[in-house]
């Protein structure tokens, strides 16, 4: 009885708090990329850094695990999440060389030049939005291309090949 009425406290506090949760994640997605830009310091990497971008996703996910329905396919949040979802494969494949390529003109670029501290880390955090609206772009074209092209073939071999 005891353990029921305070799990029904606890759920009526974070309901009653959703619009804080909803500001405080994105204002957490929105900090993921300054945070991710801060991590090697341009060549020299910080202690800290992969550190900070861990409890930041950390406290993305812990946001997220409540069920405040955000996720439902009937709202914007729910539609972009199963967006992703669906082409996470291609997203997986195609982040890292992106990433690296768009990485190192930027770094080379940002390294050489005489910006104050604050533009190079507002310039890398925006080659990081660079960089992910270009993988998302990039996996959506290796989505459409091959995964849906070959997924049912791959499919219709295993179906013959398990078939006895």
């Amino acid at each position: 009885q005891r353990q029921m009425c305070i799990r029904d406290s606890s759920t009526q506090w974070i309901s009653h708090h959703q619009n804080a949760a909803l500001a405080s994640m994105v204002i957490l997605v929105i900090l993921l990329p300054m945070v991710a830009a801060r991590v090697d310091g341009f060549m020299v990497s910080k202690v800290y850094g992969v550190g900070a971008v861990a409890g930041v996703s950390a406290a993305i996910v812990l946001i997220a695990s409540y069920d405040f329905r955000w996720f439902s396919d009937t709202n914007l949040i729910g539609k972009i999440v199963l967006y992703l979802g669906a082409r996470s494969y291609s997203l997986y494949v195609t982040h890292f060389i992106l990433f690296y390529v768009i990485g190192q003109f930027s770094v080379s670029f940002l390294a050489n030049s005489d910006l104050d501290s604050w533009i190079k880390t507002t310039l890398f955090a925006a080659v990081v939005v660079l960089s992910l609206t270009v993988t998302i772009a990039a996996s959506e074209l290796s989505y459409r291309l091959v995964e849906s092209r070959y997924r049912p073939k791959g499919r219709d071999l295993a179906r013959r090949l398990l078939s006895p």
